[in-house]
């Protein structure tokens, strides 16, 4: 059901911030990804930067708190 959930949720917005979805399911971001491993390697979602996001990943090297930055998109339909 969860997983139903999640795929729901996707593929009604899109894209969704990785700690957005998490929150909304009551999951911990660890968790989360587990759940979403699967359908990454299929190719089904895709995790991207968000646009603006930190590109150094050196914490301390800019103004802005360090924080997951990442969208999950669903794929509606599979690369060929």
């Amino acid at each position: 059901m969860l997983l139903r959930d999640l795929r729901e949720q996707l593929q009604a917005a899109g894209s969704v911030p990785l700690v957005e979805l998490a929150q909304r399911n009551g999951l911990p971001l660890e968790q989360l990804l587990t759940l979403l491993e699967p359908w990454r390697k299929r190719g089904r979602v895709l995790l991207v930067e968000a646009p603006g996001s930190c590109s150094s990943r050196r914490c301390g090297s800019c103004s802005s708190p360090c924080t997951e930055q990442r969208l999950v998109q669903w794929q509606a339909s599979l690369p060929a």
